[in-house]
């Protein structure tokens, strides 16, 4: 009668690292290929500081985004801008700096949204900026022009903020 073969203890050790079989199975299978009870803690003690660094190797790296691609999250509309400018403090920063690249993603987000308006939305925006920074609108009034011409509100938002550089 032929007796089937069982896993090696090196086949044992990489399928408890590799969480095929549990603690409980290897340590049956230590036991069946008959290593003493000393001989199996220390095995069993080397394959859990593996194992232990396996599982470190695998964890997601927390990585900081760049300001180009803090940039971009912005530009798709995937954070706001006080979320942008917070982790531009948090990256360090200046406050000079941060404002330059704020007014810099804010106008490209703005030709981005205007790519996708009419060419005669950017002639009325700058007309009503002027009116708008002249008095002759109030922010309430320039900002449901801006809507009924398809702005959104962060395109409205950005529009205001710099209505004063316009003009």
């Amino acid at each position: 009668e032929e007796k089937q073969r069982g896993l090696t203890k090196s086949e044992l050790q990489k399928a408890f690292v590799d969480d095929i079989i549990t603690k409980d199975q290897f340590l049956q299978g230590l036991h069946d290929l008959d290593y003493s009870e000393i001989a199996i803690a220390v095995i069993l003690e080397t394959v859990m500081s593996a194992k232990a660094r396996v599982e470190v190797e695998v964890l997601p790296l927390e990585k900081e985004l760049s300001k180009a691609e803090l940039q971009r999250t912005y530009l798709e509309d995937v954070i706001g801008i006080k979320e942008l400018d917070s982790k531009l403090v948090a990256l360090g920063y200046s406050r000079n700096a941060i404002n330059l690249s704020i007014e810099l993603v804010e106008k490209q987000r703005l030709e981005n949204e205007e790519k996708e308006l009419p060419p005669e939305a950017i002639d009325t925006r700058k007309t009503l900026q002027v009116a708008y920074v002249e008095g002759k609108i109030d922010r309430s009034n320039i900002s449901s022009l801006l809507t009924d011409m398809g702005y959104t509100e962060e395109g409205i938002r950005i529009v205001i903020k710099y209505a004063h550089e316009s003009i």
